[in-house]
């Protein structure tokens, strides 16, 4: 049935788009430029794009481009080389005017980054509200990891809620699960991620074009429950520009040291005529981790390696510097055309991805259950030790189309999606559960303009969620879910620009019905959020965000009733729960340009009825229970970062990067922690960059978490070293990058208070890994 909805949204949207009135009808202009490099010479590698139109030019040899036929208005203009850096500016198009522009090309370091997901039409870095993090490029390249979180979990204010290698999700501020929304390209990724921290985000960071973390106004375009905000991975399946050459695109592969990891990708773009085409294709394969030391926190660490562990130990023998269990089998491709016209687009994707890994605890699971699928165990415990895994399996359908016009609206918008996600949970070769994950998601926004300093968009998003869990050992029922919202957000400009406005409003309405039992809820609310951001002088500005935003409790917390053996919990769902609201203070100063660039922020965020999971001390099957219950709760911190370049001649950049980020919460009844906090922790390093040669030396230092709730033990504080030297150069057409990449080379035993199992997995050790990229 939902695929049959998205063949007709399909069909609607593309007769729109075919009878639609022709945009070039309003009136145009031209734009026409030069590109240099930093040292002032013709960049004659470069391609530029306006980002908003998806018009791509490459540059001829003196560096020169030329856009004909440019609608009136205004754009942001972004340039891309290889040798000598990228740039970004806003440039202003008038009726009947040749506009001539001058960009330089300059290092990553000063790029004022473009935040696609920031609006209708995407905003620059200093143009916003709230704080963002943005990683692409060579940035992204040496930040590979197997999951989302880990990849994103060196950035301030983000942390991850390792399950292990195997799985990963983001944490933003303290806030997890679906408080934290994961896109792929705007719609959600359709996995389970979000209901459990076992769960693996179906997505490949390492093979996305950015990743966008987004906090603030913008955010209620995706989603009231978003409140930590939103991570958006854009990876270009569907095509929505034409490329300037028939065929481009990347081989890589990668080895490591800490899991014996060998990674290999191919991505590959390319056009023939009005049709623009891509292709990637992914495969990982590592084996167990290795770690410094013993995995369990309550190992004598002053016993030989190999001794047989005490009476009251999980195993007789506990493996010394490898993490049990947390292999990783990686597999995904994807495959998206599309149809690219003067004024918009029409295109479709398919992507696969299947991905094995152990969950790396020990203890007991269930006494006595069936198995799935005919296979039996015998009563009484499983040790979770013979290995509990996953195996995943996650197909996806999207549609995605864009349109442009004359007048009042600017452009339609549209992007559909339907996953169709399982998963076995595995004990040994049999399987314990089965869980099933049908959803389909769907918005349609408008972006319209009244007057030059007010645009904005609105829309409507809709998902359907089929969730069940099959076996003896499912913790939760089948259930429906349905959500539907209609969304507002506008941006005002004042002052010369100097003064910008946001404000942005959703309504939301949630049915969520138990399917054996047909018991249902239903939960509706409004989300509103502003903001302003005045620019003081060039380089320095502050901004200022109060929200209010409205979650409505999931399915497996309002439903959940039995034991879960990856988590070792036995988890208890309240049907009574009720819609958790909060509202959120951001207060920061921000410098974009200058040879100091960073910013300061500070947040409040206060929560009534904070829907949470809290361990009651009882036990259940011989699992610890887990209960989903309600307090009134808030979250204090910081986050603040500063670039201080201290060289700059030529083409060479040395620059001293620190950073330093905070979160306290806690339940304001009881003044008791709010579980698995992350701790203060502090950033710093020496960043050197030169076109060809790029190296980084980066020390994270985290403080102990001793404040933590009863049913948690401390964390000790740890330091990690990392570093990475990477070189590039050129033969023909091609380029060549090769990274050594080294991650806590001190090879620091490390524990992550966020994690469940913190005191069963610590951090990966010492990791050296080489990667080898040929761009063509």
């Amino acid at each position: 049935m939902r695929f049959q909805t998205l063949i007709m949204i399909m069909a609607a949207v593309a007769a729109l788009v075919l009878n639609a009135p022709d945009a070039n009808a309003q009136p145009t202009g031209s734009i026409s430029g030069v590109v240099l490099s930093p040292t002032g010479e013709a960049a004659s590698d470069a391609e530029v794009r306006i980002v908003a139109l998806g018009r791509v030019a490459e540059v001829d040899r003196e560096g020169r481009f030329t856009f004909e036929n440019v609608p009136a208005g205004e754009y942001l203009i972004q340039t891309s080389s290889p040798r000598h850096g990228e740039a970004v500016e806003r440039v202003t198009v008038d009726e009947g005017a040749t506009l001539e522009v001058t960009i330089t090309a300059s290092a990553l370091f000063h790029v004022d980054d473009i935040v696609v997901t920031a609006g209708p039409q995407g905003l620059r870095r200093s143009e916003l509200l709230q704080p963002a993090n943005v990683l692409s490029g060579r940035k992204l390249a040496d930040r590979q990891q197997p999951q989302l979180g880990d990849a994103l979990a060196r950035e301030p204010g983000m942390n991850a809620t390792y399950f292990g290698p195997g799985s990963s999700r983001p944490v933003i501020r303290g806030l997890q699960g679906d408080r934290v929304r994961v896109l792929e390209s705007g719609i959600g990724t359709g996995d389970a991620s979000d209901n459990s921290p076992d769960h693996a985000v179906a997505v490949e960071p390492s093979t996305a074009l950015r990743i966008e973390v987004l906090r603030g106004p913008a955010t209620l375009i995706y989603g009231g429950s978003a409140i930590g905000g939103i991570v958006n991975v854009i990876d270009g399946r569907i095509p929505f520009e034409l490329p300037t050459r028939p065929f481009s695109g990347f081989v890589e592969g990668l080895a490591g040291s800490v899991a014996n990891e060998l990674n290999g990708k191919v991505v590959l773009n390319g056009a023939a005529g009005r049709v623009a085409f891509h292709g990637s294709f992914l495969g990982r394969h590592t084996g167990d981790y290795s770690i410094p030391g013993f995995a369990d926190v309550d190992h004598d660490h002053e016993q030989e390696e190999g001794e047989p562990l005490e009476e009251g130990g999980h195993k007789e023998e506990e493996a010394f510097g490898v993490l049990s269990n947390s292999a990783i089998k990686t597999l995904r491709g994807d495959v998206g055309v599309s149809w690219i016209g003067e004024n918009g687009y029409l295109g479709v994707s398919f992507s696969g991805y299947a991905s094995d890994y152990g969950i790396p605890v020990h203890g007991t699971h269930g006494e006595g259950d069936e198995l799935v699928e005919g296979g039996a165990h015998g009563e009484g415990e499983h040790d979770a030790g013979d290995g509990i895994s996953i195996d995943l399996d996650n197909r996806r359908f999207d549609f995605a189309g864009a349109w442009r016009f004359a007048g009042f609206f600017e452009e339609l918008r549209g992007r559909a999606g339907f996953n169709d996600y399982r998963h076995f949970e595995l004990l040994g070769e049999e399987a314990m559960s089965r869980i099933d994950n049908e959803r389909f998601e769907t918005r349609i926004e408008a972006q319209h303009k009244i007057a030059r300093p007010l645009n904005g968009t609105f829309g409507f998003q809709y998902f359907d969620r089929d969730f069940g869990a099959a076996g003896e050992e499912a913790f939760a029922p089948p259930t429906d879910t349905k959500n539907w919202a209609l969304f507002l957000y506008e941006r005002i400009a004042a002052a010369g620009d100097r003064l910008n406005f946001e404000v942005g409003a959703r309504y939301e309405s949630q049915d969520v019905r138990e399917l054996s039992s047909d018991f249902q809820r239903d939960f509706g609310s409004v989300s509103a959020s502003g903001g302003v951001n005045w620019r003081a002088t060039d380089p320095v500005g502050f901004y200022l965000s109060l929200g209010r935003n409205a979650k409505f409790p999931s399915a497996e917390q309002l439903f959940s009733a039995g034991p879960h053996p990856a988590t070792q919990q036995f988890e208890i769902g309240d049907p009574t729960l009720t819609t958790e609201s909060s509202i959120n203070l951001d207060v920061a100063v921000q410098a974009i340009r200058g040879p100091v660039t960073g910013s300061a922020t500070f947040f409040v965020n206060s929560f009534n009825d904070f829907i949470y999971q809290n361990l009651t001390g009882e036990e259940e099957d011989g699992l610890s229970v887990a209960a989903w219950t309600q307090d009134d709760a808030r979250f204090t911190g910081f986050e603040i970062e500063a670039d201080i370049e201290v060289f700059h001649r030529d083409a060479h950049h040395i620059v001293l990067r620190g950073w330093t980020d905070y979160v306290q919460a806690k339940l304001t009844a009881t003044n008791e922690p709010v579980p698995r906090m992350p701790p203060l922790r502090f950033g710093g390093g020496v960043h050197y960059d030169q076109s060809r040669w790029r190296a980084r030396v980066d020390v994270l230092r985290a403080t102990e978490q001793d404040r933590v709730s009863e049913t948690e033990t401390p964390t000790p504080g740890y330091a990690m070293l990392d570093a990475s030297v990477g070189y590039r150069f050129f033969t023909g057409g091609l380029v060549h990058d090769v990274s050594l990449v080294g991650t806590n080379l001190t090879d620091e035993l490390a524990r992550n208070s966020v994690s469940f199992i913190k005191d069963q997995a610590p951090l990966p050790g010492r990791d050296v890994r080489i990667v080898y990229r040929l761009s063509f």
